[in-house]
């Protein structure tokens, strides 16, 4: 296996961005030609999905190549307001590529990406800027930044570039406004923040089709616009005369739901919709084959990216080798806490996946389509393939119990309860005061407990 020595890998992650949403992965308005031309130049694997269903504790299994239950960096199953914070003595990505060499570069605008929850570990520049749902550093400006910070480093680097233009709320910026939605009349406000907004539902809440496909085509502008930004990142890149020890990953922290189970948004399950992601390979180092179908999860391109790099892998981290793509063994993926209602747990496999409701103790099982759609099974098939993906669940985690927090600030600072409070992952309650240190803050966090089973 040839190993990166030159330029090393970057990692591109677009917020919320749903797979079948990206266009080499069968969206027909295909808003991401640049994507998608980078994604022939190597490989995407139809089949890959996230650890979770939201930001934090999937992005820390990016980071880290853990598992959710074992970096327990997440929201507290049974405390709205209590999130982990990675533990200083895991070894993060950057971390592991700066002490062989690299320069590590983060530029990033989620809220939930603020250096308070551990994840700027091992960055020698961590741009963070945090974020409200209408308020956040476009993909264009970041962009800039990145390039900036790339034209000042020669050496092997690795750079961390996350935008938020598909997440709500959708307000497609004057360039790509109006491209699938047309001049008309808009179907729903904008920006359009929540289904609140729509007034005529059906009796289970859904909007009318054509207002539905209408919000999808506001959230490709989104993507349309995140997408013409990468593109300057992506020419930067191969200017740079490293093409050949590059690898370039694209891929997203989770997706989104419109609908298509009776839901909104993401958050609160661990539906297909919302695990299965984009998974772009690209670059000198990336092999020519496309597109590949074997499941694959996040805590694989922890495992890849540091194989690549000649680095070893950190105690406990979990994953497979992507190079060579004819190789990669048939394996599950496992998904878990989400941030809204009952802990919940999702293993799938190349034809079936368990969803397990941990308050209930209780589970559905749904038929993966080709095209990555799901529906749920009954009867037979559901008992007999819940208890194998169950047995699955179990193998990796050892048990059922519920993901804990890690010992961490229970919001971290009073700008991250406000932002997070505009994003609408916090219902409400006193707002904390900033510590003088926030290493020196850290409590245990209040009303987490572990409930029977598993």
């Amino acid at each position: 296996m040839q190993t990166i020595d030159s330029l090393g890998p970057l990692r591109m992650v677009v917020d919320t961005l749903r797979a079948d949403h990206v266009g080499i992965y069968g969206n027909p308005r295909q808003p991401t030609p640049n994507i998608d031309a980078l994604a022939r130049e190597g490989h995407w694997f139809t089949r890959a999905y996230a650890q979770s269903g939201w930001t934090l504790p999937s992005m820390t299994s990016l980071l880290t190549g853990l598992y959710p239950h074992v970096h327990r960096v997440g929201r507290a199953p049974f405390n709205e307001s209590a999130f982990g914070r990675l533990e200083h003595s895991r070894v993060t990505m950057a971390e592991a590529l700066k002490a062989k060499g690299y320069s590590t570069g983060g530029f990033v605008n989620n809220t939930f990406m603020a250096p308070e929850f551990g994840l700027d570990q091992g960055f020698d520049t961590y741009d963070y800027q945090g974020a409200t749902n209408d308020q956040h550093r476009t993909a264009e400006d970041t962009m800039v930044a990145a390039n900036a910070w790339l034209s000042q480093h020669k050496g092997p680097v690795f750079l961390l570039v996350h935008v938020m233009e598909p997440h709500m709320d959708y307000a497609p910026p004057q360039a790509t406004r109006g491209t699938y939605t047309g001049d008309g009349v808009p179907l729903v406000p904008l920006p359009f923040a929540s289904p609140m907004q729509i007034e005529e539902k059906d009796a289970g809440g859904i909007p009318a089709p054509a207002v539905v496909e209408y919000i999808r085509q506001l959230y490709d502008e989104e993507i349309l616009a995140t997408d013409q930004a990468l593109s300057s990142l992506f020419d930067v890149l191969r200017s740079r005369g490293n093409w050949d020890n590059t690898l370039v990953v694209v891929t997203s922290d989770h997706g989104e739901e419109f609908w298509d189970h009776g839901g909104f948004e993401h958050g609160h399950s661990l539906l297909g919709f919302l695990t299965r992601i984009p998974l772009i390979m690209a670059g000198g180092l990336a092999e020519q084959r496309a597109p590949v179908k074997s499941v694959v999860q996040h805590v694989d391109v922890f495992h890849t990216l540091l194989l690549a790099a000649g680095v070893g892998l950190p105690p406990e981290t979990s994953g497979v080798d992507l190079r060579d793509t004819k190789a990669i063994p048939e394996q599950m993926a496992l998904s878990e806490n989400t941030l809204y209602g009952p802990p919940r747990l999702s293993m799938v496999d190349r034809d079936y996946r368990l969803e397990m409701n941990l308050e209930e103790m209780g589970g559905a099982v749904y038929r993966v389509l080709p095209d990555g759609r799901e529906r749920r099974v009954g009867g037979a098939a559901q008992q007999e393939q819940g208890l194998r993906l169950e047995g699955g669940i179990r193998a990796v985690r050892g048990g059922l119990m519920p993901v804990d927090t890690v010992t961490g600030p229970s919001v971290p600072s009073v700008e991250a309860f406000q932002q997070l409070k505009a994003l609408g992952y916090i219902e409400g309650g006193p707002e904390p005061t900033d510590p003088a240190d926030p290493e020196e803050s850290e409590t245990s966090l209040p009303g987490v407990a572990n409930p029977p089973g598993g």
